[in-house]
């Protein structure tokens, strides 16, 4: 390999490997005769200069009608899965993962359906040594009745979206349920191992690009059933979490237009958004919570119920209990800067976390004493969580009434987006 490097480096000094990129057509450098020795040379090539020619080659420009063509798309796979293991972990990170998913989403959809095709993916086992994926969640391969398995279901969620796009998405979700609930006791190995399936099916769904719609088709009450949420979780985290990251940060996008809001994050994009962050490894959540500074995420606490964040509490928040305690709570609440109406976000977390510990009268109470003070709690949160208002007779708490969906915005906010925010009111069903 030494010999071929010194080899590649040369050709690339003459610019010859950039040449054979551009004259090879691609039908002939994915015939087998040539794709092997094309891979070879790549592999043999400097990483950087390959992972440049990534970049470019999955640039989809500036322009609004700019995008990555199924030729860039393949010429790119074909080098990435050249690449050592550490360069393609490098690659999918490129730009948080939009990279991988615009390679994805721009590959022949019959190289991606076919028997041969390999999801670039890259994972590290628990010592650290990176490995392809599929060599971590389905060790030695396929067996025959797993991969009989993984090929009806996908078929099934084929024919489901070319039929209908996921009209009704249930019976695929049943599948899916099915499978994550299965009991691999036992050694016979003729039984499936339900993770091995799980996981390629879910990586296999996101690279033909179905399973963001099948999610964005499933009602909130189906995804977040408490009865049925041990396996929707364990679904939601067999897949790449490189990728689930990506959609999650998309989600909560915003656009504008000088000081408008013209593409505000949507209740549905927000419910969304919380569901699959649930289901991630801490250390990618956490990355999602301190991404841009904190401000995708907030904008996902605005956008939810109270019951989306209350069905959760205990799952998702105990860490801060556990750490804190109610009192360390009671203390942040006291902070009458997080009450000024510019950080309603961390406020909700907060009255949230309370509610959790069975503290939520602390928060009503302390809410009196700033209508009192004459420094009113901000009145989407005063609306949110019933707080104290002798306006609305509202001089002791009351039960919240949950529900997994947030009201529609106002006329004004559907036309102008948030830059309206000061002038509506944000109604919220609680």
């Amino acid at each position: 390999m030494a010999a071929l490097r010194i080899i590649a480096s040369d050709l690339d000094e003459a610019g010859a490997i950039q040449r054979l990129i551009d004259t090879l057509p691609a039908a002939a450098r994915r015939q087998p005769q040539l794709n092997g020795p094309f891979r070879l040379l790549m592999a043999a090539r400097a990483a950087h200069l390959n992972l440049e020619l990534v970049e470019d080659l999955l640039d989809p420009g500036w322009w609004i009608f700019g995008g990555v063509d199924a030729e860039e798309a393949t010429l790119a796979y074909d080098i990435i899965m050249a690449m050592p293991l550490v360069e393609r972990e490098r690659f999918t990170r490129l730009d948080d993962g939009k990279a991988l998913r615009r390679l994805l989403d721009a590959l022949p959809l019959e190289l991606r359906q076919s028997p041969d095709f390999v999801l670039p993916e890259v994972a590290r086992t628990a010592d650290g040594e990176l490995i392809e994926a599929h060599r971590l969640y389905a060790p030695g391969g396929l067996r025959d009745s797993e991969a009989e398995l993984v090929g009806k279901t996908l078929e099934q969620f084929r024919k489901a979206h070319k039929d209908a796009g996921f009209a009704d998405p249930q019976p695929c979700l049943d599948s899916l349920l099915a499978v994550a609930k299965r009991d691999p006791a036992g050694n016979d190995i003729s039984l499936p191992r339900p993770a091995a399936v799980l996981a390629t099916v879910v990586r296999q769904l996101d690279a033909e690009g179905l399973l963001e719609p099948f999610l964005v088709s499933l009602p909130a009450s189906v995804l977040a059933a408490q009865d049925t949420w041990r396996y929707v979780a364990m679904i939601l985290s067999a897949r790449d979490p490189i990728l689930a990251r990506e959609q999650i940060m998309r989600l909560l996008e915003e656009s504008g237009f000088l000081l408008w809001t013209t593409d505000a994050v949507e209740p549905a994009e927000a419910f969304l958004a919380f569901q699959l962050a649930r289901a991630l490894p801490t250390a990618d959540r956490e990355a999602i919570e301190a991404a841009q500074g904190g401000e995708p995420w907030g904008r996902m606490l605005t956008g939810l119920s109270n019951q989306s964040l209350s069905t959760a509490a205990y799952t998702y928040f105990h860490n801060e209990l556990d750490k804190h305690g109610s009192s360390a709570i009671r203390d942040r609440l006291n902070d009458d800067r997080l009450w000024d109406g510019k950080h309603n976000d961390r406020l909700i977390v907060l009255i949230e976390i309370a509610r959790a510990a069975g503290d939520f009268k602390y928060v009503f109470d302390y809410s009196k004493i700033l209508y009192d003070a004459g420094r009113p709690a901000p009145g989407a949160i005063t609306q949110r969580f019933h707080l104290y208002d002798p306006s609305r007779k509202r001089t002791a708490p009351e039960i919240i009434q949950p529900s997994h969906v947030v009201g529609e915005r106002d006329t004004l906010s559907l036309i102008f987006g948030s830059g309206w925010k000061e002038l509506e009111t944000n109604w919220v069903t609680n």
